[in-house]
């Protein structure tokens, strides 16, 4: 069983990937050929994109998720045909003049992946608002540095016209009392 996919530098959700080794099946990303969708996560944290596959659903490790996604001359297209055990990655060039690696991969023997469609949000009308990336990652980088990590971040939206507030838990000693920084992030307009 293979599966073959175009892959774009969006496509490298190796970072959402666990690293550890109690579940092992979430070292792997998932291509969904059902769905179109590459789907990663640590339990935590899930993220999917949309992909070109055909074949069979398949399981690609982070590690080989990140080197088949590494950008590639803006010309050139990229596809990498997965396995249980190899992923091939082929580059063409603006020519179609291909250039192929093929790398081993390890054998997940946990091979059921979450079902991933269950902790997708379903409601009627969600409330959807754009905020910027490069605030998001200074309350991120704020919050790692001075926040209390398993509290995380709690982000309140009422409406698509109103700012988003983000509260960040400062991590405090036993008998001190408990504090938080506020966020105000105005939302982006979405046209």
């Amino acid at each position: 069983t293979e599966t073959t996919a175009k892959i774009e530098a969006r496509h490298d959700l190796a970072a959402v990937c666990s690293t550890e080794s109690t579940r092992e099946v979430l070292n792997y990303a998932k291509i969904d050929v059902d769905s179109q969708m590459l789907i990663a996560t640590n339990g935590r944290v899930l993220a999917y994109t949309s992909i070109d596959a055909t074949g069979e659903n398949q399981l690609i490790h982070r590690d080989l998720l990140a080197k088949a996604a590494k950008p590639c001359k803006k010309a050139d297209t990229k596809t990498a045909t997965v396995t249980p055990e190899t992923v091939e990655i082929v580059v063409s060039d603006r020519l179609g003049v291909p250039t192929t690696q093929t790398l081993s991969q390890k054998k997940t023997h946990e091979t059921h992946f979450p079902t991933w469609q269950q902790v997708i949000p379903q409601q009627v009308k969600p409330t959807r608002i754009r905020l910027s990336g490069t605030y998001l990652k200074a309350i991120a980088d704020y919050a790692i540095k001075h926040g209390d990590d398993s509290a995380g971040i709690t982000i309140s939206i009422t409406d698509d016209a109103s700012p988003a507030v983000l509260d960040v838990r400062q991590a405090y000693k036993a008998g001190e009392k408990s504090t938080e920084t506020h966020f105000i992030l105005m939302p982006i307009r979405m046209t």
